[in-house]
């Protein structure tokens, strides 16, 4: 874990001011920043009905039974509907989690319009991977925390996408298809994983940077 950096500088003191305004909002919204956020909210959404639509159409569709596999009888079925019963059982849980705490944060990105070297100093000192200044260790408590508070929502919904797209596999006969779902499966672990590493290390840097008198984190933050 990387502590105070003392006297030296590595971003500006205009960047810290500017990261400190994202995170109390004080920073007016751009316009064409807000369209942006927008019209990638819109091709997401169309991008996911998209993929749901070819979906349903390949599940429907005689023509492609081949191609995506017949439906599996005896002990894979099993499997396959417990998976998908635990799976939806732990994605009702990870919902009812994150809205019990509340925690939508407001700021989608505190250091958008920070250059990229900066924004690479300030993301290494969240994770204590690098010094960062004393003046500033109350922007990188606010930021650590913002950082768990995002990624609340990823930790809550991923095991349970991951177990339903497991099910899959076992639910049809192997086929070109199976392939498409295996490689879906190992990038949904591939991110909790990953995810969870993160988390580690910001509410480490988080724990470091407390104020005196503050209360310990609540437990899964």
């Amino acid at each position: 874990m990387s502590g105070p950096a003392g006297d030296r500088d590595v971003v500006a003191d205009a960047t810290w001011d500017r990261v400190a305004d994202n995170l109390a909002g004080r920073t007016p919204t751009d316009p064409a920043r807000r369209r942006r956020i927008w019209v990638t909210v819109l091709a997401v959404g169309s991008g996911i009905a998209a993929v749901a639509g070819v979906l349903v159409a390949l599940t429907v569709s005689t023509a492609v039974i081949s191609w995506i596999g017949d439906s599996r009888t005896g002990w894979p079925s099993t499997v396959a509907l417990v998976l998908q019963v635990a799976g939806i059982l732990a994605l009702i849980v990870g919902v009812v989690w994150v809205l019990r705490r509340d925690e939508f944060p407001r700021a989608l990105d505190p250091t958008a319009g920070v250059g990229r070297a900066e924004r690479r100093q300030i993301t290494g000192m969240t994770r204590g991977s690098m010094p960062y200044p004393p003046r500033e260790v109350q922007t990188v408590h606010a930021l650590a925390t913002l950082r768990l508070q995002q990624t609340a929502r990823t930790t809550a919904g991923l095991p349970g996408l991951l177990l339903i797209s497991i099910s899959q596999v076992f639910e049809r006969e192997w086929s070109p298809f199976s392939v498409l779902e295996c490689a879906l499966s190992v990038f949904l672990l591939g991110v909790l994983v990953v995810t969870r590493r993160l988390r580690r290390q910001w509410r480490a840097v988080v724990a470091e940077t407390r104020p005196a008198g503050e209360g310990e984190p609540t437990p899964g933050s």
